[in-house]
């Protein structure tokens, strides 16, 4: 005889994004579902944000016997789901309120209470996620046909910070492509397309870029070679100087600047007085 079928249900007044991670990660310490995963079914209702729509979605899961599991903004539809929950017999668990209500204990300060502050949460959350999906298909010049739709494109020679600094500034939600500079070696022609307001051209003093890469090269069980000679590396830095100045790109040194500092200094040159419309 087949196990009983498990149906769990996710409302909430934005898009029930945490809720769901937070189910999908509770599940995962019931070894015995491991075996029924087919027949465990979850099923979101976002933007629930009436009382009917709640009425609604309270009546299915009676039917349907599912467990409840809510995040909303709104204390009042909060307290709507849990009184009919209670009417209809439906089993429920709040993954927001209690945390809300221990919040304001200790702010002492009054919550807000309005549908949609979690979905602002949710969105922040998942411009992250793209940011940081863009940030990784775009590195070292690995994909060049989308730097017109990055927020922010950062060139310069190997090992001055690129792509860690890409990655930060993705982990803030900013859409960042980088450039892997090759002296001789001809730009993407995408690179034609950004404005250059939006590019911010990387460079590190020769002497502490020979022991950056020098250190690379012993990670990777390499000899040296030329790669890490200072000579080569000051014509590098001098070449990509005079790219950038040509271009007319903003120029920032990395070599005594944490990737915190980098990190501001990228958004200054590029976003100025706009950073706070974009920084979560």
């Amino acid at each position: 005889m087949s196990p009983e079928p498990v149906h769990i249900f996710i409302v909430s007044d934005g898009t029930g994004a945490t809720a769901s991670a937070l189910v999908k990660a509770g599940l995962v310490m019931f070894r015995g579902l491991g075996e029924l995963a087919e027949e465990v079914s979850i099923t979101r209702f976002p933007k629930t944000l009436t009382k009917r729509a709640v009425e609604r979605v309270l009546e299915r899961a009676r039917d349907e016997r599912a467990f409840v599991v809510h995040t909303f903004g709104s204390a009042d539809l909060r307290v709507e789901l849990e009184a009919g929950a209670r009417r209809l017999e439906v089993p429920t668990a709040d993954v927001i309120g209690p945390l809300i209500q221990c919040f304001s204990k200790f702010l002492k300060m009054r919550p807000e209470s309005r549908s949609g502050l979690l979905h602002q949460v949710d969105e922040n959350y998942f411009r992250r996620i793209d940011a940081v999906e863009f940030a990784v298909m775009h590195d070292d010049s690995r994909q060049t046909a989308g730097l017109p739709f990055a927020d922010i494109v950062l060139a310069g020679v190997s090992r001055t910070g690129k792509t860690p600094l890409s990655v930060y500034l993705a982990l803030e939600g900013w859409r960042v492509a980088n450039i892997a500079l090759v002296k001789d070696r001809p730009l993407p022609p995408e690179v034609d397309k950004v404005e250059h307001s939006r590019i911010v051209g990387l460079v590190c003093e020769p002497s502490r870029l020979a022991d950056i890469r020098r250190s690379r090269l012993r990670t990777l069980g390499q000899e040296p070679t030329d790669y890490g000679d200072l000579d080569r590396i000051e014509e590098e830095i001098q070449w990509s100087r005079t790219l950038f100045r040509r271009k007319g790109w903003s120029v920032l040194d990395t070599t005594e600047k944490s990737i915190e500092e980098s990190a501001n200094a990228v958004l200054d040159r590029v976003i100025g007085k706009d950073r706070g419309v974009k920084e979560i």
